[in-house]
């Protein structure tokens, strides 16, 4: 494979993870900065198990803006020590056929056009990217994925997890995916598409406070703020029960069983698990990734992100 092709095979995933990430975590409920949090950290050391070097867990962000902050120097000189990058997927493995044909209805079901109003539907096409597209393409468009296309989040071929996976890959390191494409999207798959659809007609509302929403998010997670986090899932304005239950607590126990499952594996190989921030500390009703990790019998413990 060549370095162009590569670049693109690498730029269609960040795409998809700004997807998935942007509409996981619906709209953004504003909280305001608390004080320093020592049950929560962006990073912790993972250690004990009889393990002879520690592993790491990072919260990162799916969307990444230079103009607002820069991966820490400590991050890189970190995942340098470590002999993996585990990340939510592995961006070299993903199909583009396979992802392209599970974003789509299937021939025999109704359509984007069908299910929203002849308003509603109008509106979304008004959107650059879904003129860019055509009505023909977008109507095919699963709701949760044409989300955002109304959404002004800076350029998706940007993320956290991607400058990750980019240093990982010069540095030749071992890329491991904790889940597959194929299982983000049956997660989605498993969502009703009525709530779907509300709420794509509620972006559709509220698609002028998509960028200072998405200023917040980045300012947030640059402050380490992670009460935003808290609200942004759980907060009045935030995904349904439904929603986080399956997008975010169902996926947390998969992902620390993986993280065990690897760790147990081979002792010898110390991981740098990077997944979104919201997945990593414990939120009002879902526990985070930390937690799961210490009630497996690891020893947790905070470690200073300064950006």
């Amino acid at each position: 494979m060549n370095m162009k092709t590569k670049h693109e095979k690498v730029k269609k995933a960040a795409v998809l993870t700004y997807i998935l990430w942007t509409v996981f975590t619906g709209n953004y409920a504003e909280a305001q900065t608390t004080k320093e949090d020592k049950s929560a950290s962006l990073l912790w050391k993972v250690s004990g198990k009889s393990l002879p070097a520690p592993s790491y867990l990072f919260g990162t962000v799916h969307i990444y803006d230079t103009s607002v902050f820069r991966i820490p120097e400590n991050i890189y000189r970190i995942l340098d020590q470590c002999e993996a990058l585990a990340l939510e997927v592995d961006f070299g493995s993903i199909n583009q056929a396979t992802l392209m044909e599970k974003m789509l209805f299937p021939a025999n079901e109704k359509t984007l056009d069908e299910l929203l109003s002849p308003e509603a539907f109008a509106k979304l096409m008004q959107f650059p990217a879904a003129e860019m597209l055509g009505e023909e393409v977008v109507k095919k468009f699963k709701p949760f994925f044409i989300t955002t296309l109304i959404a002004d989040l800076g350029n998706p071929e940007f993320s956290v997890d991607t400058e990750l996976y980019n240093y990982a890959v010069g540095k030749t390191k071992k890329i491991i995916g904790l889940e597959t494409i194929e299982e983000q999207i049956g997660t989605i798959d498993k969502l009703p598409m009525e709530d779907q659809i509300e709420e794509l007609e509620k972006s559709l509302r509220d698609s002028a406070d998509s960028k200072e929403m998405f200023v917040k998010l980045l300012n947030a997670y640059k402050n380490q703020n992670f009460k935003f986090f808290e609200e942004m899932v759980e907060g009045d304005m935030a995904m349904d029960p439904l929603s986080s239950e399956k997008l975010l607590k169902e996926r947390n126990i998969n992902m620390a069983n993986r993280i065990d499952s690897l760790l147990k594996a081979d002792k010898k190989r110390s991981l740098f698990v990077a997944v979104g921030a919201a997945h990593i500390n414990d939120l009002k009703k879902i526990k985070g990734l930390a937690n799961l990790l210490k009630e497996k019998g690891y020893t947790l413990t905070p470690v200073e992100v300064k950006f």
